[in-house]
């Protein structure tokens, strides 16, 4: 596409430009001029393309918002005025169609009309036609992107994910302890004075409601009676031996105590800063030692505690008694749900030159792409389209070991970023 008609030229002559530069930019039959990295450097601190008595210097503007390309002609070193040369160039980034970039004519430069998004790295292609003759160049400007073969990525685990739409997931992280729940405790006492002629239970058993605990034999009538579990539960606590005698005028005489330990509650505090946030019902996931479980807010503690925190119960489901009352309770309470149209892995994110980016996969190369960032939850992380470039819907990006995609990039001096 021809951008910038110079004054002289007809119809005819920009229409084969335009074949022209298609071809080359196509990889055609017609030659080019290969630029290697380590061209001469210009006055204005661009890249030098000479060929034949024409020169271009051109600069990447990259830390300009945006970016853009400045242009300036020469002709037997010394400059030219910019109306009189027609310029073409297009833009070829990894995986991408290339991108056509106009130019209009400025005091002494040609400036690029698009704005020149990240990641700046691709192959550029130039055009240009001054006094009836072609010219053109090809260069790389690398940045970022690096080559692993299929095989070594494989070895290295290094595997990718498409990005896409996700349910982000607010949650608030709250703390508290296993206590046994209100009325677990029962306390087992004799309603006669009398003598324990049989104990069937011990300190630490496991006793089910109607199993006789003990027998005991009446100093008065001289008859023997049993008492029986009122529940389900564990003998925590055991204050009478078989031979011992019951006193019932020492009221507050326990023989036996049980406790329900099949459900125990999680009590968790929420201080005054997040209390707006938290209501009963909410959905919670635990994580009381090596367990983790799954709950809800079922209850909230009239009042607050000395630190000015409500608390909250959930009641955990503890049958096969893995658990017990005291256990240190870490819980996530889910405080909201966000539908999020472009998310990727919290664990694929790496940082170059202090910028958050991901790796664009596409065939065996590897291209940083710079990241804005939204919102968050634990496990995804929303990226929010940007002037400055984005990763597109559907892209394959490394979401496993992608530190090993950092370090290569690194090692090889082209994690330059602007």
């Amino acid at each position: 596409m021809i951008f910038k008609q110079a004054k002289s030229a007809t119809y005819a002559v920009l229409f084969s430009f335009v074949l022209l530069a298609n071809q080359v930019l196509a990889g055609g039959d017609h030659a080019h001029h290969h630029v290697e990295e380590q061209a001469p450097t210009g006055p204005n601190g661009g890249k030098l393309l000479s060929q034949g008595e024409l020169t271009l210097e051109v600069v990447l503007l990259e830390n300009a918002n945006p970016g853009s390309f400045r242009i300036y002609p020469s002709m037997h070193h010394e400059p030219i005025n910019p109306d009189t040369l027609t310029l073409n160039m297009q833009l070829k980034r990894l995986g991408d169609t290339p991108q056509n970039i106009p130019f209009s004519a400025k005091h002494d430069h040609l400036k690029s009309d698009k704005a020149i998004t990240q990641p700046h790295s691709f192959e550029v292609f130039i055009a240009a036609l001054y006094q009836g003759k072609s010219y053109q160049w090809q260069f790389e400007h690398f940045e970022g992107r690096t080559h692993i073969e299929s095989a070594m990525a494989e070895q290295l685990a290094i595997t990718t994910e498409q990005v896409g739409n996700q349910t982000l997931i607010e949650t608030l992280d709250v703390f508290g302890q296993l206590t046994l729940k209100p009325n677990a405790a029962r306390h087992i006492n004799a309603p006669y004075s009398g003598l324990i002629t049989q104990l069937n239970v011990e300190l630490g058993q496991v006793v089910t409601k109607g199993q006789v605990l003990m027998t005991i034999k009446s100093n008065e009538s001289l008859q023997s009676y049993q008492i029986t579990a009122p529940i389900n539960g564990l003998v925590t606590e055991q204050n009478i031996a078989q031979g011992e005698q019951t006193h019932i005028e020492a009221s507050n005489e326990s023989l036996l105590t049980i406790v329900d330990t099949q459900q125990l509650v999680a009590e968790v505090a929420v201080f005054a800063k997040d209390q707006a946030k938290v209501k009963v019902g909410q959905k919670v996931n635990l994580q009381i030692g090596e367990q983790r479980l799954e709950g809800k807010l079922d209850q909230r503690v009239f009042g607050l505690s000395a630190q000015q925190a409500k608390t909250y119960r959930i009641f955990i489901d503890n049958q096969q008694g893995l658990l017990h009352s005291g256990q240190f309770v870490k819980a996530q309470i889910e405080t909201g749900r966000f539908e999020v149209q472009k998310a990727v892995k919290r664990q694929a994110i790496q940082k170059l030159q202090a910028h958050p980016v991901v790796f664009h996969k596409v065939g065996e190369y590897y291209q940083a792409v710079k990241l804005k960032l939204g919102r968050q939850d634990a496990i995804w992380a929303e990226v929010i389209d940007a002037d400055d470039g984005v990763i597109e819907l559907g892209a394959n990006y490394v979401t496993e070991n992608a530190y090993l995609i950092k370090a290569d990039i690194e090692k090889s001096g082209v994690a330059h970023a602007h």
